[in-house]
């Protein structure tokens, strides 16, 4: 048992003491960062349009509206992405709200990652936004904090 520890401890500290570790372990979230920060910055420094959507039916709320509960295509995200850029939107994410759209966040991570082809559309300037995305509620709320704090 003792030998297996020693291999264990031998075999983390060469790990630790890699440089490829010790540049992966502080470099790549500090990039991460940077790479968000900077994007945020362009986006609202960005003179075009933007818009911000949350996954629901005005039923969700008052279920005098529509069909209640009902979810309508006017509630779906496709929708949001489709009126977005009807409406000249350059980029447009979506808050995703787990009560409303009836699942959680997590189908929307697990569902939408990989990479998203489209046909060449620049000659025809229909549904297509630069960038579309989605994010929690409470991201959403910590940014709506940060825009009316900087406003």
């Amino acid at each position: 048992m003792s030998k297996i520890g020693l291999i264990i401890e031998r075999e983390y500290l060469t790990r630790v003491k890699n440089k490829t570790f010790i540049i992966s372990t502080f470099m790549l979230p500090l990039v991460m960062i940077l790479f968000i920060v900077g994007s945020a910055f362009f986006a609202v420094r960005s003179r075009e349009k933007q818009r911000v959507a949350v996954v629901n039916d005005p039923g969700f709320y008052d279920s005098t509206l529509f069909k209640g509960h009902t979810m309508t295509y006017y509630g779906r995200w496709t929708y949001k992405y489709e009126e977005a850029a009807r409406q000249g939107a350059k980029a447009c994410l979506i808050i995703h709200n787990t009560a409303a759209a009836s699942y959680p966040f997590s189908v929307v991570q697990s569902s939408n990652g990989g990479v998203k082809l489209h046909l060449d559309t620049r000659s025809n300037p229909s549904y297509q936004l630069t960038v579309q995305g989605w994010i929690t509620e409470a991201t959403g709320k910590k940014l709506r904090a940060h825009f009316r704090a900087s406003s």
